[in-house]
């Protein structure tokens, strides 16, 4: 099967539709313009391990003279802000100050804004040197090495973000994407092993035609900014809690709506329509709601070329919602949920421009997927917390692949389309979480967890033997059962004294469908020997399970199940850093890592040099066993200034190698080996209008970065499987095996958008322009039996995001 080749056509189309959005919103970006309510800022400020308010604790603004302090509930709130950025801090005696950097206040939307500080290992009256920078530190405070906060303002802000938390992470040391989808390769592993979570539950990628591209990648994210609070990314090394993790963590937070005013907000771009509400449900109780909804403007975009590529079409929405309810005694419990229906299909292509099987082909496929939760958080005194969560979600994805009725002797004259390839899935999942958490000291903290999901499937897939054959009435795989996965952990955190820090914990995982057992140790220490430096170094054992297909494969007799016995890919994670900081704006960051896979799937043929860590296929079909390893070192180099003054930047470039061995013992590059990657980005911003109430941001990243490897693909034993045994498969040269590698590619993408805040409403126009460069990175091969020759097919994602945002 062949998957879609987006690219770029009908600029003038584009042009004069981009031409007359401006002109349908230039009347009313203006409207409400007069008059402005004073911006504020308002929060809670809470003990960190704890979650109790501290009473008394000040909060300032730090580039102005306003500040408060917290009221018996721990609230705070600042009034009468102008627009710009600021540095928001929050201290009190006996806990580490806690600084938010890059705080963006303008319009008429009030901002909340929490903080939860942690105790001070210092003894009670002595001066902290300097606060925790969010910036420089995950939101789980037991990690500290390999893990970055995820800022949901610079997903918004970043050029080529599009509000994407994937696409964010991309612009991140260590990590490499592709203009065309939203993958994403941590240190040269293979995206589908990274672990998605949605507070703290694992959860299927939430991305839309997740797997259609390559395996672990989509489109954009289902996700967004604008229902997202800051978040954690894992790069390696996780600490203890985080299981099912080969390579990274993308741990996903949703914030809770604003409980004591309504707000709303309506978009309208090339992506879509899309509309959020938040407000209380009761501001006596302070229980709130959060609800986004994007349905794709895709009936519009085929109309004007944006979508409709080569044939190319795609249909989408999603829906997020979180509701909260605290309560005084029981704690608080909050609803949350995700969901997304995508559909794809290709036009037939005119039979006169036909030349190779690709443009023979005709595939549809549907993808439905649904996430939804109860989660219950309470303090329960003495330090103790207890966190449980109770999920549950649905993935569906159909996906039918046909080819016309070729005459192989007649010039591949096409008769009537005929099925080629039917796929079925249908993956449930039930998931129970526990977690308690004891902060002995202010010196030592232990949290204790477990997490058991049962997984349901209905699971089958029909492939042709040939072209213009029927389908079989055997299966490539299938199944039609459950299984279980359990995840326990110990986590403990020991602030020896100021200067450090050592995290420690056990793993263990039980995968019930074969018996197999992982006990995974985690250990990491911090050294801050002064306000300037900061030394990590961290350690952990980890492991994840593969896609249920791949377990249920049969032999080719169709009969037999060849992969049951498949143990868990597992991998040892080295890691150091090093972080130096000029100043509170401008910081330097070095990452030395070290990575040793083994227990990989690999084909059980010793000829065969497959691997399960460069699947891109939407199937397997051999059988596997865990002889194969692998092997990914480098260092990331990062050079970082915060938004300050009205501008940021970031210069950051990659080293790096990824390798992997199948049973024949030879070191191969795996398929996201790009040896190199340096990304420089940055933006202005600057404050315009009679009141300086309105913002006007230009922010461009540009990425240059090595080629993917390959396999070359042989001309003549694809001819014979072409003309002999009618397949529309390219024969490869697996004797080497991604020896090759493509061109390096340099992609620019810019984004600039207006802000106008008005009285009782804002105004936003923005355009996100991704791959300025066009550039059309390789995908795959495919023979040309017009002129006898194989043809490399490009894939490309070239349009701007142009938007219109109201929000009231």
């Amino acid at each position: 099967m062949v998957y879609p080749i987006l690219t770029q056509t009908n600029m003038k189309e584009i042009k004069e539709w981009r031409m007359h959005l401006a002109l349908a919103v230039a009347s009313i970006l203006f409207i409400s313009l007069d008059g402005l309510n004073a911006q504020t800022i308002r929060g809670i400020v809470t003990e960190a391990t704890t979650g109790e308010p501290i009473v008394g604790a000040t909060v300032v603004l730090k580039e102005t003279t306003l500040g408060t302090v917290t009221d018996l509930d721990g609230k705070y709130i600042l009034t009468s802000i102008p627009t710009g950025r600021y540095t928001v801090e929050a201290s009190f005696v006996g806990f580490d100050p806690m600084a938010n950097k890059e705080v963006l206040v303008a319009g008429n939307r009030e901002m909340v804004l929490n903080f939860a500080l942690s105790e001070s290992s210092l003894s009670l009256g002595e001066v902290t040197i300097r606060p925790d920078v969010n910036k420089e530190k995950a939101v789980n405070q037991m990690a500290i090495v390999g893990a970055r906060m995820l800022s949901m303002e610079e997903a918004s802000r970043y050029a080529g973000g599009y509000s994407d938390p994937a696409r964010l992470v991309t612009a991140f040391a260590g990590v490499t994407g592709s203009p065309d989808n939203n993958g994403i390769s941590v240190h040269g592993n293979a995206p589908q092993s990274l672990s998605w979570r949605l507070e703290g539950i694992e959860i299927n990628s939430p991305n839309h035609f997740t797997d259609a591209f390559n395996m672990g990648t989509g489109v954009v994210s289902a996700l967004n900014s604008h229902v997202l609070g800051n978040s954690d990314f894992y790069s390696g090394a996780m600490t203890a809690e985080y299981g099912n993790a080969l390579s990274g963590v993308m741990d996903m937070k949703m914030r809770s709506g604003n409980n004591q005013t309504y707000q709303h907000a309506l978009q309208l771009g090339t992506l879509g329509v899309e509309g959020i509400s938040e407000g209380p449900i009761s501001q006596k109780a302070g229980s709130s709601y959060l609800i986004n909804y994007r349905y794709s403007f895709s009936t519009l975009a085929r109309e004007i070329g944006l979508l409709t590529v080569d044939g190319d079409q795609a249909d989408f929405q999603d829906v997020n919602f979180k509701f909260n309810f605290p309560t005084r005694l029981a704690g608080t419990f909050s609803v949350f949920g995700l969901g997304l229906k995508d559909k794809y299909w290709n036009d037939i292509e005119d039979e006169n421009k036909r030349e190779t099987f690709y443009d023979q082909e005709y595939l549809e496929s549907r993808q439905t997927m649904f996430v939804g939760g109860l989660s219950h958080h309470i303090y329960l005194g003495k330090g103790w917390n207890w966190t449980t969560t109770l999920a549950g979600s649905y993935f569906k994805n159909d996906g039918d692949d046909s080819y016309f009725d070729l005459d192989f002797q007649h010039n591949f004259k096409a008769g009537e389309l005929k099925p080629y390839a039917v796929m079925r899935q249908k993956n449930s999942q039930l998931t129970a979480q526990t977690a308690l958490q004891k902060r002995f000291s202010h010196q030592f903290t232990s949290k204790l967890g477990a997490t058991y999901s049962e997984y349901y499937f209905d699971i089958h897939m029909k492939k042709s033997e040939a072209l213009n054959e029927p389908l079989p009435d055997t299966y490539l795989y299938e199944a039609d059962s459950h299984t279980g996965l359990l995840t326990a952990y110990l986590a403990n955190s020991w602030k020896w004294n100021r200067f450090f820090t050592f995290n420690f914990g056990l793993n263990l995982q039980y995968f019930r469908l074969n018996d197999d057992k992982t006990f995974e140790p985690r250990a990491a220490l911090q050294w801050e020997p002064d306000a300037k430096n900061t030394f990590s170094l961290g350690y952990g054992l980890h492991s994840k399970m593969e896609k249920m297909d791949v377990y249920f494969v049969k032999d080719p007799t169709r009969h037999q199940f060849v992969n049951q016995d498949l143990k868990l890919s597992k991998a040892h994670h080295l890691l150091a850093s090093w972080m130096y900081r000029f100043n509170d704006q401008l910081n330097f960051r070095a990452e030395a890592y070290y990575q040793r896979l083994f227990d990989l799937p690999v084909a059980a043929d010793p000829t065969d040099t497959y691997c399960i860590i460069n699947r891109r296929d939407y199937y397997v079909d051999r059988a596997l066993n865990n002889e194969g390893k692998g092997r990914n070192y480098g260092i990331d180099l990062t050079l970082e200034r915060y938004m300050h003054g009205g501008w940021y930047g970031m210069l950051n470039g990659s080293l790096y190698k990824a390798e992997y061995q199948a049973q024949d013992g030879v070191w191969r590059n795996t398929r996201y080996n790009r040896t190199f990657s340096t990304k420089i980005l940055g933006g202005k911003e600057w404050l315009m209008g009679r009141h300086k109430q309105n913002v006007l941001s230009v922010n461009a990243k540009f990425t240059l970065q090595g080629g993917m490897r390959y396999t070359p693909a042989d001309l003549q034993a694809t001819k014979e499987e072409y003309f002999s045994h009618h397949l529309p498969d390219v024969a490869y040269d697996d004797k080497n095996a991604f020896s090759q590698q493509y061109a390096p590619i340099g992609v620019l993408d810019l984004t600039v958008s207006y802000k106008i805040a008005g009285k009782h409403c804002d105004h936003t126009i923005a355009v996100e322009a991704l791959n300025l460069t066009g550039v059309k990175p390789p995908y795959t091969d495919t023979y040309n039996y017009k002129y006898d020759r194989m043809d490399l097919m490009y894939s490309s994602l070239s349009f701007p995001s142009i938007y219109y945002r109201i929000s009231f």
